[in-house]
């Protein structure tokens, strides 16, 4: 498996990423080269292996619908698949998916608060080394939508290969799809 280590936000900005693809497994990964200011090497260059990784971010307007049923289906289907991935539970307010995976869940917040809104970071952060599913809470649509873009995660992304799938859970009424 690639050799993986964590970046700040400055430094994914100064990214120049090479993909290759393997010819004999059919695997893609990206070596990815950093400017760094501490003293790696002559040129200050650090060299690392990154595969591509996503943030599957499980959303819904209204509580009871299914996002946490949904998000322990991704999670054991990632589990039976021996894919490597990171769960994160974001609702506070019933965290019944760390309940029940433990051992692969961690906790995030996303506020609106200015003191906390950057907690919602070491997801993003998580995702250089695994994909990430994230149970989201019930009309959390607008916080999620502003930490991504007063971030630019999705420009970040492409750079280090983080991709974002969103899953809009709903009861399939109307009203709920001119929600999408």
């Amino acid at each position: 498996m690639a050799g993986r280590s964590r970046r700040t936000k400055a430094q994914l900005e100064q990214v120049d990423p090479t993909t290759e693809q393997s010819e004999t497994s059919g695997e893609v990964s990206m070596t990815v080269t950093i400017k760094s200011p501490s003293h790696l090497g002559e040129n200050g260059l650090e060299t690392v292996e990154k595969y591509p990784t996503k943030i599957h971010l499980i959303d819904g307007e209204k509580g009871g619908v299914g996002k946490s049923l949904f998000a322990r289906v991704l999670i054991q289907y990632f589990m039976d698949k021996k894919y490597p991935f990171l769960a994160v539970d974001a609702d506070r307010s019933n965290p019944d998916v760390s309940r029940i995976y433990e051992s692969v869940c961690r906790e995030a917040l996303f506020s609106e608060d200015e003191k906390k809104f950057y907690e919602a970071d070491k997801i993003f952060e998580w995702a250089f080394d695994n994909s990430i599913i994230v149970n989201l809470p019930a009309q959390v649509y607008p916080v999620v939508t502003s930490w991504i873009e007063k971030n630019n995660l999705i420009e970040l992304g492409k750079q280090s290969q983080i991709t974002f799938c969103k899953w809009f859970v709903c009861t399939g009424g109307y009203d709920k799809l001119l929600c999408i």
